[in-house]
């Protein structure tokens, strides 16, 4: 299998897009969402690639506070079960590409996606998956790829739900960068070598990160480029028992908007 993790920021800087596929493949998009987040995602694909849309459902389905979710789903991990989900009345056999999504939890799938992944023979198709998290999504590719494992997997996208306003864009580039859209592609400058921070890096890094309610680590280092209309940076941080290493990916725009981190890599 073909892989590639697709950091959105790391390939281009927007993009001038056409309303419809270049070529008109066969897709569907299969989502599971449990606050609405990622099946506003879900409808962007769909509206932007022309696709079919189904969408996952657990025959038992999670409490709707999201604190209690998560305790749910905790326990779940540690009992080692997974949701049950109730069967698609879709023939993947009539569809090339799926676009996949799914609320990132402690860093993987959730466990309904994970059921689907269990459940279908996704053998020759492409899948892209979509993620929706608190903080990143890198991580949970590796259950689409572990689940299925002859299926081709040429790129993913994820967002935080802080910036779910800006995911329109961002899937207009995601999917020229795929070819699924006309456009044209800005290619942007790579990030420079890793260096120490400046004072007024470090409080960029306190804009983007001091409110996340979740330890993201002490920055220690830093690589940084600059495109037409914002500065990016990659704050590489260290856990405060100094074991752990994260890069924490922050744009600020040049139009004096606030900082913001956009994803964590682990």
């Amino acid at each position: 299998m073909n892989t590639k993790a697709f950091i959105l920021t790391a390939i281009a800087a927007g993009a001038v897009c056409g309303c419809a596929p270049k070529s008109q493949v066969r897709s569907i998009v299969v989502y599971y969402s449990a606050t609405g987040t990622t099946e506003t995602v879900a409808e962007l694909f769909r509206d932007k690639t022309g696709s079919d849309m189904v969408e996952i459902l657990a025959l038992k389905p999670y409490d709707t506070a999201y604190d209690a979710l998560i305790e749910q789903y905790q326990k779940e991990m540690q009992a080692g079960v997974t949701r049950e989900i109730q069967p698609l009345d879709v023939n993947f056999d009539d569809y090339d590409v799926i676009y996949l999504g799914s609320p990132v939890w402690f860093g993987q799938c959730c466990g309904p996606v994970e059921s689907f992944l269990k459940s279908y023979n996704l053998k020759g198709k492409t899948i892209v998956p979509f993620f929706t998290f608190g903080s990143g999504g890198n991580t949970a590719v590796d259950m689409v790829e572990k689940y299925q494992p002859e299926a081709e997997i040429p790129a993913w996208y994820g967002i935080r739900a802080a910036r779910i306003e800006k995911a329109a864009a961002e899937i207009d580039t995601f999917l020229v960068g795929l070819g699924v859209l006309e456009g044209e592609l800005v290619q942007l400058p790579e990030y420079s070598s890793e260096r120490e921070l400046s004072e007024a890096e470090k409080a960029v890094f306190e804009q983007a990160c001091g409110s996340y309610p979740m330890p993201l680590g002490n920055p220690v280092a830093i690589s940084s480029r600059e495109t037409s209309d914002a500065d990016e940076y990659i704050f590489k941080t260290l856990s405060p028992d100094g074991e752990r290493t994260a890069r924490i990916y922050v744009t600020r725009p040049k139009d004096g908007g606030a900082a913001e981190f956009t994803q964590v890599v682990r």
